[in-house]
C-alpha cells in the first residue's frame, strides 16, 4: 500500500495556550453550498425536507459576490490563515464555482499551509478534477460511504456506479500533481473484517487514508446517534475530557448564507451566530466584544455553562495535548482582560 495511514487533522500543532489570543484565526471552515446530493444516515440531510426546514436549513450555493466579499475581508488580516476547509452541511462540488473559489484564495495568498475541499466525490468528473488541480488545491478529502453500490444505496440513498466511481478517484490520483488526495471512511460503514478490504481497495490510489470513528458531530443529529462508542474521538484516539473546548479560540465558520459562527461544528443554531459578512466584517467579528465574552465565559465557567456547548460533543473530535487549555484558564483570562500583556 502506497498511502500513509494518518488522521485528517494537522498533527504539527502549535501549543494553543502559548499563542492565545490570536490576532488572526488559524482555521476557517467555509461552506460553498448548504445543499447535498447524499442522505447519509448520520447527517441532517437524511431528515425530510420539512424537518430540515423546521430546523432552519436553507439549501443554496454561496453567491460569487458574497464569496468575494469574504476574500476581501480575509485579505484585511495582517497575515494569512493557516488552514481553510471547504466543508459544512453541504457538498462543496454542488457549487460549480468551487474550483474558482479555490483559485482566488490561493492566488491572493490567503492560505499559508493548506486548503482542503471535503467532498463525497460523486461529482468528481475529469473536468472538475483538472479545474481543482489547476486552481492550486492543496488537498482533496473524499468521504467514502461504502465499498460497493449496495452499501451506498443503504447508507446514503444514492444509486452509484461504483466501478466508474473508483476509476474517477484513480484518475484524480494519477493527475493530481502537487495536490494530495485523502480518502476516509467511517467505521460504521464497514462490516466486521472489511478494514483490510478498504485498505486494499483504496490504499494505492491516494496519498493518505484513514478509517474514522462515527461520532455525534452534528448538533441536530445527537438524538438520533445514541448508540455510538463515545470513548473514542473522530480519529479513534482515546478521549481526554476537556472542560474548555478549544475550537473557538483558533477557528470559526462561515456558512453558505454568510453567517459567522464562533466555532466549526455543523448544525449550530441561529441563536449562536455572531453576525453576517454583509453587516459585520470578519475582523470585527474576530476581535469583537461578543466573541471575547464567549471565550471568557468558556474559560471561567466551562463548556457546560453554555447551553449550546453543553450538549455538543464536537470538543472530542480531536484529542491533541497541544489544544488542551484546562490547566491554563487563569493565565488566558488574564490575557483576554488585559491583565497580562505578554501576548
Amino acid at each position: 500500500m502506497e498511502a500513509k495511514i494518518k488522521p485528517g487533522y494537522d498533527t504539527d500543532r502549535t501549543r494553543l495556550a502559548d499563542v492565545i489570543p490570536l490576532d488572526v484565526p488559524f482555521t476557517l471552515d467555509l461552506s460553498p453550498s448548504s445543499a447535498c446530493n447524499f442522505k447519509c444516515f448520520y447527517c441532517v440531510h437524511s431528515k425530510s425536507s420539512a424537518e430540515r426546514e423546521n430546523l432552519g436549513y436553507k439549501a443554496q450555493n454561496m453567491p460569487w459576490d458574497m464569496f468575494m466579499k469574504i476574500v476581501d475581508q480575509l485579505s484585511a488580516f495582517p497575515k494569512p490563515l493557516k488552514h481553510i476547509q471547504f466543508v459544512g452541511l453541504g457538498e462543496p462540488l454542488l457549487n460549480p464555482k468551487t474550483p474558482e473559489m479555490v483559485k482566488v484564495l490561493m492566488e491572493r495568498g490567503i492560505v499559508e499551509k493548506q486548503l482542503d475541499v471535503f467532498t463525497n466525490g460523486y461529482l468528481l468528473n475529469e473536468d472538475v478534477t483538472h479545474r481543482l488541480i489547476d486552481a492550486g488545491l492543496t488537498r482533496l478529502r473524499i468521504s467514502l460511504q461504502g465499498l460497493d453500490a449496495e452499501s451506498y444505496k443503504k447508507n446514503c440513498g444514492v444509486d452509484l456506479d461504483f466501478q466508474a466511481f473508483l476509476k474517477q478517484i484513480k484518475y484524480f490520483y494519477d493527475n493530481r500533481g502537487d495536490t494530495k488526495l485523502y480518502l476516509k471512511i467511517i467505521d460504521a460503514m464497514l462490516a466486521p473484517g472489511e478494514e483490510k478490504i478498504f485498505y486494499d481497495m483504496f490504499g494505492n490510489i491516494c496519498d493518505e487514508i484513514f478509517i474514522e470513528h462515527l461520532g455525534s458531530l452534528q448538533i441536530d443529529m445527537q438524538d438520533e446517534l445514541t448508540s455510538i462508542d463515545e470513548s473514542l474521538s473522530l480519529y479513534r484516539e482515546t478521549i481526554k475530557t476537556k472542560d474548555v473546548c478549544p475550537f473557538a479560540f483558533y477557528s470559526f465558520q462561515i456558512n453558505a448564507l454568510g453567517d459567522l459562527y464562533p466555532c466549526t461544528p455543523a448544525g449550530l443554531p441561529p441563536s449562536f451566530l455572531m453576525g453576517n459578512i454583509q453587516n459585520t466584517t470578519i475582523a470585527e467579528f474576530w476581535q469583537g466584544k461578543r466573541r471575547k465574552s464567549f471565550l471568557m465565559k468558556m474559560l471561567r465557567d466551562g463548556r457546560y455553562s453554555i447551553p449550546v456547548c453543553k450538549d455538543c460533543t464536537c470538543w472530542s473530535a480531536i484529542n491533541s495535548d497541544s489544544d488542551f487549555l484546562d490547566n491554563d484558564r487563569k493565565l488566558l483570562l488574564g490575557r483576554l482582560t488585559g491583565e497580562d500583556n505578554r501576548v
